[in-house]
């Protein structure tokens, strides 16, 4: 479906980027830090460090790019998903 105000929106950072890079050739386009990608499919996914965690399952022999980073991002993710959930403990 054809968005007119989403066209009008990329018209204007093109047209930015255009005159920054024409004022210096060196100039580069970036994304806001914040910036992120959301896709309507993977709602309700868990994602770590970037890895889906059902299709890291999914798919043993998958090696992961930056493996300490994925793995302190499941530690993290793991605390504070347990912290979250009340234990099931009887007096």
């Amino acid at each position: 479906m054809y968005d007119k105000k989403h066209h009008y929106w990329s018209l204007f950072l093109l047209t930015r980027f255009h005159a920054k890079q024409k004022a210096d050739p060196n100039h580069r386009f970036t994304l806001a830090e914040e910036f992120a990608v959301v896709f309507a499919d993977a709602a309700g996914e868990i994602v770590v460090g970037g890895v889906f965690l059902r299709l890291f399952i999914a798919n043993p022999g998958w090696i992961l790019r930056k493996p300490k980073e994925f793995l302190t991002e499941l530690l993290e993710k793991w605390c504070a998903m347990t912290s979250t959930m009340s234990p099931n403990v009887r007096n």
